[in-house]
């Protein structure tokens, strides 16, 4: 592998070590009593020390009983505090181990040069977010746990896939022949909350002089969510909107783009 092809696809590359780590990192957990991350991308501890809570998950066990527990309700607060951070759906780009099936159904769905015949809205997943509130407090379960990919994809890593492989093949098939970016575009409740707080993380790609689509076209081409690439969703050249994943795709692309950090409200940011 040439320094050449890692740089071109570093990000990509810095991902997806990322995103096998952390699966490593809880199987070593759960199976070699390696302290270092244990439990699930739910509720978690780090070091067996500091814990982190899928905020929600935390906003549907409060639905459904009314109380959260103080260490779960830190740990949803470190998680915020930290994608506010890095970028709200960073989540989504370098942590999901279900972006590693999507990813791949979008690839091979542009090299098999498939059509995109159906669409939905991109609403669609903030109508669920709010539908498994709802349905939480009404059945009094986590209702989304039971039946996301996530939980499932993450369980069969640790504990054996079971039946929950039907569900992830269901997911790649739909990705791929269906709606492209199907489930992490338009479906997942997940992605729509970190997509709010992704509008207020302080790390996001920023435009280098003025806009130009021509030398942005392989870029939006790629990007999983190409509306974040439009006119529009740059204020002062920086990355307004808040479905951005930060993986760094565009960037490798157009060095129109890069990463930048918002030091105040009246700075840019520098580069990254």
């Amino acid at each position: 592998m040439s320094r050449s092809f890692i740089y071109r696809h570093r990000f990509t590359i810095a991902r997806r070590t990322t995103q096998i780590a952390i699966m490593a990192l809880f199987y070593a957990g759960s199976h070699f009593g390696l302290k270092i991350l244990t439990g699930n991308l739910s509720s978690s501890k780090i070091l067996g020390l500091l814990p982190m809570a899928d905020p929600v998950a935390v906003i549907q066990i409060f639905a459904a009983t009314g109380s959260i527990a103080p260490d779960i309700l830190i740990g949803a607060a470190i998680a915020v505090g930290f994608y506010l951070v890095v970028g709200g759906r960073s989540f989504c780009g370098w942590v999901c181990p279900v972006n590693i099936i999507t990813d791949f159904a979008r690839w091979l769905r542009n090299r098999l040069g498939l059509p995109d015949p159906y669409s939905i809205s991109r609403m669609v997943r903030i109508w669920f977010f709010f539908a498994i509130i709802v349905l939480s407090a009404l059945f009094g379960i986590t209702i989304f746990e039971y039946v996301s990919p996530i939980s499932m994809l993450h369980r069969g890593i640790i504990y054996g896939i079971g039946a929950g492989w039907i569900v992830l093949v269901a997911l790649f098939l739909f990705d791929l022949f269906v709606i492209k970016d199907g489930w992490c575009g338009h479906l997942c409740p997940v992605g729509a909350f970190w997509s709010f707080v992704g509008r207020f993380s302080l790390i996001k790609i920023k435009l280098k002089g003025k806009y130009d689509p021509d030398k942005l076209k392989n870029a939006i081409k790629i990007c999983p969510e190409p509306e974040v690439l439009s006119p529009s969703s740059f204020k002062n050249g920086r990355m307004i909107s808040g479905n951005c994943i930060n993986c760094g795709r565009c960037v490798q692309l157009s060095d129109k783009l890069g990463f930048s950090f918002k030091k105040s409200k009246n700075s840019e940011g520098g580069n990254l």
